[in-house]
């Protein structure tokens, strides 16, 4: 359904690096030199790689999900999929990560001492042979770790993107299979945020998670090598680490308890704006801007709120966990001292780097992972109250029949607690069958039940036979006509041209430049409301279906269109077929008056006797004085033209817009260059809180840095 043909972007070129040039990251070298010639653009991004497709990563989590959903049923979790169909590829990554640091612990911190203690004035214990070599595996040992961690974190971003592309698909699918009754707990709002928001805690937790149980480990393992060097002193520095780690699992609690009611503050947000901008004229006709804006500011201003305790929340774990770094070595080393023992350099750089191999755990690691495990875990419970919501069943009848069938009998609906339909009986074997009704009185309803749409309470409900539907509302998408048509069916060229004749578009679509391949705007945006209806009936008439479901699609019609369209599309090209239309319109009742017309009120379908006269009723109010003849005895002038020259224009819109004829893509984003405007950097400086602010920034970097280095003057000098 794409309204032109598709870009075909550059090779990644990591598809085809060797193993060299993928750990020493040269294969993004041709990027960088053309970035560093020209600003990049839109062309110059690599196609994706097979397997970040979202189409298999959704297609391998959807199996996955509906595997849980078969045994558990509404109680399918979120977390038990996410282990079943990611985490033993992720453990595995963890476990080399462990190897590999602790390799490192195990060596590094013995060669760094060994390298310190050479320098102890009276030794004679290393030799100057000795000095290199260990000087070599200290120098070796920081080049390859260097290399193994940024392969490593780039691997691990990558996964937390396989996972986090999983689920938007996941999302996505589930979004389009929703039931209507659904909608009344879940809105749009809620949607986006799920996609742009929620699957993004799956990338950020996944970065640290690892290294959580990782640093535990290390934790414990260094602690013993320390034992090893000084003695129970160790417990003093590691048991305050211990101590306060309960108080980060509790900070990062409350943070998943606020990212929860931020998430809520963001939905409610996004719905407002997006009714904002659905009802723009309205509010520009009526000028409504300023109240608008404010009621969107203050929105947001809520949920704004909400995440600056978030982010305050996880800034205090941070702090928390540098400070913790610290003075548990000064912990360590003063107990060491108190318990009369003798303190050598060699012994306090061992300490020392020892804890720097877990500092990077202490500070970065568990604190961002428990905060992120814990924000995760808010995102889960969102996204698995959503994939847990109602959905629509699959009509199990997906080829054509010989005899198809619809059929309701005493069938009730009721959506929440208000009753939608009562004892509502349907029943059509073949032609045209129209209902009616008063607004709000159900007849919409009957179509969503048939469609499977509703669930029903009580009754029976037999459909036999394929469905095309026709809504109400013109629905189309950003594209060409001919798509919107098509709708992803296989191009008949005969039955195009039918269907454009009989939905009474070809001197529509023969008026434009482009024929059939000018590009539809937004909603329709640049077609008058009856064109949309008439397109909108189009690609519904154009699939082949034994049953066609259309709810009051000509409303919006000309009288004159109107009634060409109900003859020659409903009545003619329909004929053979069962159709359901939903009207209002008392020309349609009377051409099918005393044969199938069904008269619905408050949910409930009448009786034959009281049918017929609320029809009688309604049809003497309405055209008493209307010569339906008129009808047939005059066309509009357009019509008889389309008519007449039927077969020429038909053959000149092939012949002027043929279906690979290419159109721009709708969906390109046209992109500002120039250079930035300093007011758009003082606007920025002036909300970051000015020149204040500024100075006490640059005061707490100058007092931070002074007091580090002054540490490590210290150590030197004792």
């Amino acid at each position: 359904m794409d309204q032109g043909v598709r870009q075909v972007r550059p090779q990644n070129p990591r598809r085809k690096a060797s193993i060299w040039s993928i750990i020493t990251f040269f294969y993004t070298y041709p990027i960088f030199k053309k970035g560093r010639r020209k600003p990049l653009d839109d062309e110059d991004v690599y196609e994706v790689i097979p397997k970040f497709s979202s189409k298999k990563l959704g297609d391998n989590l959807e199996d996955y999900w509906e595997l849980e959903r078969k045994k558990k049923g509404n109680e399918a979790s979120v977390i038990r999929v996410l282990i079943s169909c990611f985490a033993k590829k992720y453990l595995f990554i963890g476990f080399i990560q462990l190897c590999v640091k602790t390799s490192l612990i195990l060596i590094q911190p013995l060669a760094f001492s060994k390298l310190v203690a050479y320098f102890t004035p009276g030794q004679t214990d290393i030799s100057r042979n000795e000095l290199y070599k260990y000087a070599a595996v200290v120098i070796g040992l920081n080049i390859l770790s260097t290399v193994y961690n940024h392969n490593y974190i780039q691997y691990i971003i990558e996964y937390g993107l396989l996972v986090r592309t999983s689920f938007s698909s996941l999302i996505y699918r589930k979004a389009l299979k929703l039931k209507p009754s659904a909608f009344s707990d879940i809105t749009m709002g809620n949607i986006v945020t799920l996609i742009t928001k929620d699957v993004g805690a799956f990338e950020g937790a996944l970065t640290f998670l690892n290294d959580v149980w990782i640093g535990v480990i290390q934790t414990i393992l260094i602690t013993y090598l320390i034992y090893i060097r000084i003695g129970w002193s160790v417990l003093a520095g590691v048991g305050f680490f211990v101590l306060i780690i309960p108080l980060q699992v509790y900070i990062g609690q409350k943070n998943s308890n606020n990212r929860l009611k931020s998430a809520k503050k963001t939905d409610d947000r996004l719905q407002v704006t997006k009714e904002a901008f659905s009802a723009i004229k309205i509010i520009k006709m009526y000028t409504w801007e300023n109240y608008f804006e404010k009621t969107i500011n203050e929105y947001r201003k809520k949920e704004a709120n909400t995440l600056a305790v978030i982010f305050y929340l996880k800034s205090l774990i941070l702090i928390i966990g540098n400070l913790v770094s610290r003075v548990s070595i000064y912990l360590l080393i003063m107990t060491y001292l108190w318990t009369g023992h003798l303190l050598t350099a060699e012994i306090v750089y061992f300490v020392q780097h020892s804890y720097s191999q877990l500092n990077s755990y202490i500070t970065v690691s568990i604190p961002f992972g428990i905060a992120q495990t814990a924000e995760l875990y808010a995102s889960m419970k969102r996204i698995q109250k959503f994939l847990n919501s109602e959905e629509l069943k699959d009509n199990q009848q997906t080829r054509n029949v010989s005899e198809p069938k619809v059929l309701l009998r005493n069938v009730s609906v009721k959506l929440k607690d208000a009753v939608v339909l009562q004892d509502a009986s349907l029943s059509v074997n073949k032609g045209l069958h129209l209902i009616s009704g008063n607004v709000g009185s159900g007849k919409s309803a009957i179509l969503k039940v048939i469609m499977k749409e509703y669930p029903i309470t009580k009754g029976q409900l037999l459909v036999e036979g394929t469905i095309s539907y026709a809504s109400q509302e013109p629905w189309l998408f950003p594209s060409t006509i001919k798509q919107n048509i098509l709708f992803g069916q296989p191009y008949n060229e005969r039955r195009y041209q039918e269907v454009l004749h009989v939905c009474a578009l070809t001197l529509d679509i023969n008026q434009f430049e482009q024929g059939d391949q000018t590009v539809v705007g937004d909603r329709g945006v640049n077609l008058s409301k009856g064109q949309q209806a008439r397109i909108n009936l189009a690609r519904a008439v154009y699939k082949e279906s034994d049953i066609y479901l259309l709810d009051d699609c000509l409303s919006a019609v000309d009288t004159h269109v109107n009634m060409f369209v109900f003859k020659n599309c409903i009545k003619g090209f329909l004929k053979d077929k069962i159709v359901i239309l939903v009207t209002h319109n008392i020309n349609h009742i009377k051409q099918v008056y005393g044969r199938n017309v069904l008269y619905v009120d408050n949910g409930t379908t009448l009786s034959i006797d009281k049918q017929k006269e609320t029809l009688d009723k309604r049809i003497t109010y309405y055209i008493d004085d209307v010569d339906f003849d008129y009808f047939e005895g005059e066309k509009d002038e357009d019509l008889v033209h389309l008519e007449k020259h039927e077969d020429d224009e038909s053959a000149l819109l092939l012949q002027g817009n043929g279906i690979n004829q290419k159109v721009k893509d709708l969906y390109h984003e046209e992109k500002k260059s120039g250079k930035v405007k300093l007011s758009v950097y003082y606007r920025y400086y002036k909300y970051t809180g000015g020149i204040l602010v500024l100075l006490l920034i640059i005061a707490l970097f100058v007092v931070g840095q002074a007091a580090m280095a002054y540490t490590d003057k210290l150590l030197s000098q004792w």
